[in-house]
């Protein structure tokens, strides 16, 4: 279909706009501090603020992952790195102020530990600001380590241990209409959760195995609570939450009897070691990989497979998008975005984790009656071009290497609001480096979608595209 040309002047200034953005830094952020055995731990949701120096507008904030870090990009400068509010942690408070210089095109890493936090009293952390409210009521600062990360296929969220039975509150505009999500405890240990509450919650409660909790402490509720919260109480992130919370937690525990909590599985993690920068030059450069993402059709989806080399020359050609659309006309594309544009989760992929990512995006096709219109009109001398819509929407995928089944890190799902009614998924499966490779005899995909939850859409990857995808980790292992 030729693109009008209102289409190209947008596309011509979409494409300006991103050329004209100056060259950017990566700023790497790691917050630890050692418990009473000297092993250091990961400070989990620490929120950071980031300003530049001299500043000239609101500071930007973050908060760190599971793992104790963040990761973002800054134009070229001096910026200040400094805590919102203080740590506890082993009987202490702690805060941090740093001052770091970003230099384009090169990676700065931050630790943040002991040796240069400030340690403030925890009277910091447990006295409620003025007008606040009971001073009994939980802050985050005393409870933080019954935080936990919560994984759902649209977003990731914290979540609060509330029972020694294995349940957790999170939000549930996070959770959404996951009956299934992932609960991580630490950089190492991540565990599936069912969810008992249902998806018009503001809260949602999960359930784990306790035996995987059984060691942690518990974020200790009076429900029902003494009192209303006003929302400007602002001591903690858990005082606003706390009546629905226990209204939540109500509706759930009679639920507990009738159904078993799901296996203590340990679930695949995120890598822990970063894709080497030096192999991420050498692919500016043109060295390594191959250019193009690599992708194939099934009857129902476009697959494409990205591999970090790929997001990264992605990043550094402007407008690029792997190759041509697939019979998606240009509108489609550019609701979709790019290949190594991720929407929702572009913040996990900022960092270039060393990871496959498997996106299974629907095709489009022109529906009966709509051809048969505009054959109609053609019988009158009007020429239109073909009016596609997306074939269905992603509803599931399962791959397998040499017949057994492969179990992503994560299954994400990306969402694309067409109109006020319809919304199109795409599958966003992320897999560990060595999951998919040489050592597989065969590797399947089987795509499930939403018009056809039971039938399998299978494709069988070809033995080069499965060498191709392990060599670009060849730097990394």
């Amino acid at each position: 279909m030729t693109m009008r040309p209102a289409s190209v002047f947008l596309v011509f200034l979409a494409v300006a706009a991103v050329s004209a953005q100056p060259a950017q830094g990566v700023l790497r952020i790691k917050v630890t501090l050692a418990n009473d055995a000297q092993v250091p731990t990961p400070i989990r949701r620490h929120a950071l603020l980031i300003s530049n120096e001299p500043p000239t507008a609101e500071p930007r904030q973050i908060f760190t992952g599971a793992d104790g870090t963040a990761m973002l990009r800054l134009r070229p400068g001096s910026y200040i790195v400094e805590s919102d509010s203080p740590v506890a942690f082993g009987g202490r408070a702690y805060l941090w102020r740093q001052e770091v210089e970003i230099v384009a095109g090169r990676d700065f890493n931050l630790d943040l530990t002991v040796d240069n936090a400030e340690i403030v009293p925890l009277s910091a952390l447990t006295s409620p600001t003025p007008g606040s409210g009971a001073p009994d009521e939980p802050t985050f600062g005393m409870h933080q380590e019954t935080v936990v990360t919560v994984w759902s296929p649209t977003a990731r969220a914290s979540g609060f241990l509330v029972d020694s039975r294995g349940l957790i509150a999170a939000d549930g505009r996070a959770v959404g209409a996951a009956t299934v999500v992932e609960v991580q405890l630490s950089p190492t240990v991540k565990v599936p959760a069912n969810v008992l509450t249902g998806p018009t919650r503001d809260v949602a409660i999960l359930r784990v195995d306790p035996s995987v909790v059984a060691t942690r402490p518990v974020l200790s509720l009076a429900c029902p609570p003494a009192r209303a919260t006003a929302l400007d109480d602002g001591v903690a992130i858990v005082r606003i939450t706390v009546p629905q919370i226990c209204e939540a937690l109500a509706t759930s525990l009679p639920l507990l009897p009738g159904a078993a909590p799901p296996a203590a599985t340990r679930l695949p993690v995120d890598p822990t070691r970063p894709y080497p920068t030096s192999a991420l030059e050498s692919t500016a450069r043109g060295t390594t990989p191959t250019a193009a993402v690599p992708v194939i059709s099934s009857s129902d989806f476009d697959v494409a497979f990205v591999t970090p080399p790929m997001v990264h020359r992605g990043r550094q050609r402007a407008g690029w998008t792997g190759g041509p659309p697939s019979g998606r006309s240009p509108e489609a594309e550019e609701r979709l975005g790019r290949l190594t544009e991720f929407g929702a989760w572009s913040e996990y992929f900022a960092s270039l984790p060393a990871v496959l990512v498997v996106r299974a995006t629907p095709k489009m096709v022109e529906s009966f009656w709509k051809r048969l219109g505009r054959e109609a009109a053609r019988t009158q001398g009007a020429v239109l071009p073909a009016f596609k819509d997306f074939k269905s929407s992603f509803r599931h995928m399962r791959a397998t290497c040499g017949g057994v089944e492969v179990t992503p890190i994560h299954p994400f799902v990306l969402e694309h609001r067409l109109n006020e009614k319809n919304v199109i998924r795409e599958g966003l499966f992320v897999f560990d480096a060595d999951a998919i490779g040489p050592h597989c005899e065969t590797v399947t995909l089987s795509l499930y979608s939403d018009a056809q939850p039971e039938r399998a859409d299978t494709i069988t990857l070809t033995r080069t595209l499965v060498d191709r995808l392990w060599n670009d980790f060849a730097s990394y292992r």
